[in-house]
C-alpha cells in the first residue's frame, strides 16, 4: 500500500477512515475516526511458511488439506507427485459458496507478501492461483491466476494491486471456462506461483528433463521464508485495510 504524502485528512481518507468534525468553544474543531468494518471479508490465507525448490508451486487443498486428488499423479511426464505442498492452514473457515451471499468473484482480492528471508536480491514476481478439475492433462483443467506482484531484495513486504479481481483482471487458462466460485469444494487447490526476473515460471525440477527454461535460476529464489496473506473482499465493499490483519 502506498503511503499518502499529503495532509492528515487525505491520509485518513486513504485508509478508509471518516473524519467527523464537531464544533466546540474557542472555534476549535475536533474529529473522531470511524473505523471501517470488515464486513464479509474472507481470509483465504494468512500463514508463514518455508518455500523450497522441490515444491515451487506452493499450494494447498482448501477443503481437504494435503489431499492427493485423483488424476494429479503423472499429469506431467516425469512428475512423481503433485507439485504442491501438503499444507494444512488449520480448521476450515471457508464458506461453501463464494458467490452468495458474499460475491468474491466480482469483488477484489487483496494480497500481501512478506519475504522474511531470500537467498539473493534478484527480483521476481509472485501471484495467486486457483486450479480445478485437474483430472486429465492440462488442456482440460480450469486455471486462474491473479496479477503478478513484483518483489526484490533479500527481505521486504510487497502488495498486490488493490483492484485485482478474479472476474475482471485475473488470467484464465480458458477464457470461456473460469473456475466456478459457486463450488469452491471442487477446487483442486489454491496456491502461489513464483516467476523469475526474466519471466520464467519456476516449475518443479523433476517435471522437466532438460535444465534451464522454466527452471532458470532456481537457486536465486529458493529456499525462502514467506508470510503471505490473502483477503477476499465482497463485491460492493471496500477493503478495511491491512492494519486489521497481522
Amino acid at each position: 500500500m502506498k503511503s499518502p504524502t499529503t495532509n492528515r485528512r487525505t491520509f485518513l481518507g486513504a485508509m478508509g477512515v471518516t473524519l467527523v468534525a464537531t464544533a466546540a468553544r474557542g472555534n476549535r474543531t475536533m474529529a473522531r475516526a470511524a473505523a471501517p468494518e470488515k464486513s464479509g471479508e474472507l481470509v483465504v490465507f494468512n500463514h508463514e511458511f518455508t518455500w523450497t525448490e522441490d515444491k515451487p508451486f506452493f499450494c494447498w487443498s482448501p477443503f481437504a488439506p494435503g489431499l492427493n486428488r485423483p488424476g494429479l499423479r503423472g499429469v506431467k511426464k516425469g512428475l512423481d507427485e503433485p507439485p504442491y505442498e501438503p499444507f494444512d492452514p488449520g480448521p476450515s473457515v471457508y464458506p461453501d459458496n463464494w458467490l452468495e451471499p458474499n460475491d468474491y468473484w466480482n469483488g477484489t482480492w487483496q494480497f500481501r507478501c512478506q519475504f522474511k528471508s531470500r537467498p539473493s536480491e534478484r527480483p521476481g514476481t509472485i501471484q495467486i492461483g486457483i486450479w480445478s478439475e485437474m483430472v486429465d492433462r492440462w488442456k482440460s483443467w480450469k486455471e486462474m491466476t491473479s496479477s503478478r506482484v513484483t518483489f526484490h531484495g533479500r527481505s521486504g513486504t510487497f502488495f498486490g494491486e488493490e483492484g485485482d479481481s478474479p472476474a475482471r483482471t485475473w488470467w484464465r487458462l480458458k477464457k470461456d471456462a473460469p473456475v466456478d466460485f459457486s463450488r469452491p469444494r471442487d477446487f483442486t487447490f489454491l496456491g502461489f506461483v513464483m516467476w523469475t526476473s526474466n519471466v520464467k515460471v519456476l516449475h518443479p525440477a523433476q517435471s522437466l528433463k532438460e535444465k534451464g527454461g522454466w527452471n532458470d535460476g532456481r537457486e536465486d529464489y529458493f529456499p525462502c521464508v514467506v508470510k503471505a496473506t490473502i483477503v477476499a473482499v465482497p463485491a460492493g465493499k471496500t477493503f478495511s485495510g491491512w492494519e486489521n490483519y497481522a
